[in-house]
């Protein structure tokens, strides 16, 4: 029997008593913007090498696409934007808060200057709880709030930093993440479907 409490975000809304409040930074051991500028720009690309991720990827949630390359040289001077698997990677420019988790298996690469790099805190939070919790509707308002009056529309890590996100212990947030998967399988293989035809 859980004991419901006010969740402090949304008016009306309840949550478990035990869940937390807790804003992304607290929940991430590292951060960082993508190169800015003139450290990477297009003149830079090959067509073979170490990938360069981006939107292309993070909004489809799908790092099989793309084809944007750059040479060794240019991939060792910039190892402070390589990704890892269990990277969460957040769009800041354009199409801003869409989110993506870096999947095993996927090529060596680097994000670009409209992306954001976090290395979760493993210890207190699943990289699908955070694409999970930052894109509910709470958080995309919050998204959308801070990211009103800046040029180009963009996000800025201190906006990103504050995001106020819900979470359960970690068993929670395995068992919550297991049926949201669960419960999208069909929409997907439709999605996939119609897609290829």
């Amino acid at each position: 029997n859980v004991t419901p409490k006010p969740s402090g975000l949304l008016s009306g809304e309840f949550v478990p008593r035990h869940w937390e409040v807790r804003r992304l930074k607290s929940l991430v051991t590292e951060s960082v913007a993508g190169p800015y500028g003139s450290s990477l720009t297009k003149s830079m690309y090959t067509s073979s090498g170490y990938r360069v991720y981006g939107q292309q990827q993070v909004i489809p949630d799908n790092f099989a696409v793309g084809d944007y390359y750059i040479s060794k040289k240019q991939f060792l001077e910039m190892q402070a934007y390589r990704v890892h698997a269990g990277d969460v990677l957040v769009s800041v420019m354009g199409t801003v808060g869409k989110v993506a988790v870096v999947p095993e298996g996927v090529e060596d690469g680097i994000i670009n200057p409209r992306l954001v790099r976090y290395r979760p805190n493993f210890a207190a939070v699943r990289p699908r709880w955070l694409q999970f919790a930052m894109q509910d509707s709470y958080a995309r308002a919050q998204l959308s709030e801070a990211s009103k009056g800046t040029t180009m529309d963009g996000l800025n890590m201190q906006s990103l930093g504050r995001l106020q996100l819900l979470l359960p212990p970690l068993n929670e947030q395995d068992e919550i993440l297991q049926h949201v998967t669960q419960t999208r399988r069909p929409f997907t293989a439709a999605i996939n479907r119609l897609e290829s035809e």
